[in-house]
């Protein structure tokens, strides 16, 4: 394959990915984080697939309900896609503020703790109840921890970007002044301008996957698309900057 178009379709990949590889991991996203419920010694653990999991100790939880419909929700920090798949912090007109993990918007468990976490489950959650009632409130009394695996996302998507930011300092010394790039001719700094602005978005992304993390431990594995979508556009600048002279 020409090296130009190699550059060209690396180009077009990356602006692909930056929309459609997102929205394709948010509908993964509920196999790939799908919940699952045990109740393990003194917790009630709720497993969250490739992406963490919930412990919540038995002794502190003060309130186990079914609520059927949690009414008109506004996301505050997660992930929605509505009638498919719920993550992270919202609040709903008929119960309030709480932590969601469902597959859909009904017949729903609702958990209160005495640390005034209140979390809602679906994937099947709600045939836990009867257990839960018998169990809640006897054991420890602990904090409820939401263990997630936002380091492994977030680390790649951010050795990533600074890939991108390290190839573009390469390429401002030893490239040519002028490159063929997407079909047209254009100067040197305007490609390593592009390249350093998408680096750049790469770590903001990657600061801002982190921040939502905090309530939510599915969002971190939305910022590998984003960082890898970065990453092939830059490739793609430098490629055609070694390869692609403009004559």
């Amino acid at each position: 394959m020409p090296s130009c178009l190699l550059s060209d379709l690396l180009f077009y990949t990356g602006i692909a990915g930056l929309s459609i590889g997102i929205i394709v991991l948010l509908f993964l996203a509920r196999r790939l984080c799908k919940a699952s419920f045990e109740i393990r010694d003194d917790l009630f653990l709720v497993k969250l697939g490739r992406c963490g999991r919930i412990e919540i100790p038995l002794g502190s939880i003060k309130e186990v309900r079914i609520v059927e419909n949690p009414g008109k929700g506004m996301r505050i920090a997660g992930i929605a896609v509505p009638r498919y798949f719920y993550s992270g912090r919202f609040r709903f007109k008929n119960i309030g503020e709480v932590f969601i993990y469902a597959d859909k918007p009904h017949n729903l468990l609702l958990v209160e703790t005495i640390d005034g976490k209140r979390l809602l489950f679906g994937y099947g959650a709600a045939e836990m109840k009867d257990l839960l009632e018998q169990r809640a409130g006897k054991g420890p009394v602990d904090e409820t921890r939401i263990v997630s695996r936002r380091s492994r996302y977030l680390l790649a998507s951010l050795l990533l970007s600074i890939l991108s930011l390290g190839l573009a300092v390469v390429a401002a010394i030893v490239l040519p002044q002028k490159l063929v790039f997407a079909g047209e001719v254009i100067e040197k700094g305007d490609a390593l301008l592009l390249a350093f602005i998408l680096g750049v978005m790469g770590l903001f992304d990657v600061l801002v996957f982190y921040a939502i993390s905090q309530d939510d431990p599915v969002t971190p594995i939305l910022s590998l698309p984003s960082a890898a979508a970065s990453t092939l556009i830059v490739l793609s600048i430098l490629l055609a900057m070694a390869l692609c002279p403009a004559q």
